[in-house]
């Protein structure tokens, strides 16, 4: 018997758990937790707003890896969480997105699952409420150094502490005395936009395009301008689903031997129009209709 560290306990931290419960600990009797939010939470997740989606979908985010509709099936049975975040368990699929909020609620109620599978065998799960600074190999174990000066001695470390901003990032954001953030940091700064007028955005991804809704919804009377090397909006949240779709596939769009399938080249020109009035342009807006789908699609994304 040994004792485990897990440093950082977001989704990672808490699939970790779940799997070591699952089975039945594999010759662990202590798990020290160490991180300075709530276990089971994270930065991505422990989120309010709605709209803020996981990035990907139902289908690929089980916590267990042989059991990739597991989630799907929480969702579906789940009578406390999915009606709030208004997810309806009937049309609910592995294709869907769902609030980050909803997926943290997935985390939490396996998080406790796992302790209390830990308590019904006598083992010592501990949360510390700090941040791993520093992890030193000796000859019989690995220390642990949190920021408040605390050595913890482990048998074995697992991190699991996410994506962070990176070192260039923050001595950035340091030497602009308050005006530039991370993307995963706006959270902290709204108060600063009451009376913005205009707020830059560095990037098109998918954190950015989460800040800048963050920003609208905080001050709507604010200008968010986003920039990128591409300027170009990523398709976000349909080229991570679990099962790739022709109709909205570059590949599939831009092969000629492929079919089309009813209704595709319909939907393109429709999202490609809804483009073109969103940017305020007027008059035709896509080319004449040619005698294929395939070639009204080709025609249309060289227009555009």
């Amino acid at each position: 018997m040994g004792s485990l560290a897990i440093v950082g306990c977001g989704a990672a931290g808490t699939a970790l758990m779940v799997h070591l419960a699952r089975r039945g600990w594999e010759g662990v009797d202590r798990v020290l937790i160490i991180d300075p939010r709530l276990p089971a939470s994270g930065v991505a997740f422990d989120r309010d707003e709605e709209y803020l989606l996981c990035n990907t979908s139902v289908g690929v985010n089980s916590i267990i890896p042989d059991e990739p509709g597991h989630f799907l099936s929480w969702l579906r049975s789940d009578l406390a969480h999915s009606p709030t975040w208004g997810v309806r368990r009937d049309t609910v699929t592995e294709h869907s997105y769902v609030p980050r909020g909803l997926f943290l609620a997935y985390l939490a109620a396996h998080f406790h699952q796992a302790t209390e599978r830990a308590a019904a065998q006598n083992i010592f799960v501990d949360h510390i409420p700090d941040t791993a600074r520093a992890l030193e190999q000796t000859a019989t174990h690995v220390a642990i150094t949190t920021t408040g000066g605390d050595r913890f001695p482990v048998d074995q470390v697992v991190v699991c502490t996410g994506l962070h901003s990176s070192a260039a990032t923050l001595q950035r954001c340091r030497a602009s005395a308050g005006r530039m953030w991370s993307a995963y940091d706006t959270p902290k700064h709204l108060s600063r936009l009451v009376n913005a007028r205009r707020v830059l955005v560095l990037g098109m991804r998918q954190s950015a395009i989460d800040a800048a809704q963050l920003v609208q919804e905080f001050n709507p009377n604010a200008e968010v301008v986003m920039a990128s090397r591409t300027a170009k909006l990523p398709a976000v949240r349909t080229e991570m689903t679990e099962t790739e779709s022709p109709i909205i596939t570059t590949a599939a769009v831009m092969d000629r031997a492929e079919h089309d399938i009813p209704g595709g080249a319909v939907r393109w020109r429709r999202l490609i129009g809804d483009e073109f009035r969103r940017h305020g342009v007027r008059g035709p807006m896509l080319p004449a209709r040619r005698a294929t789908a395939l070639d009204q699609l080709h025609a249309d994304l060289e227009h555009t």
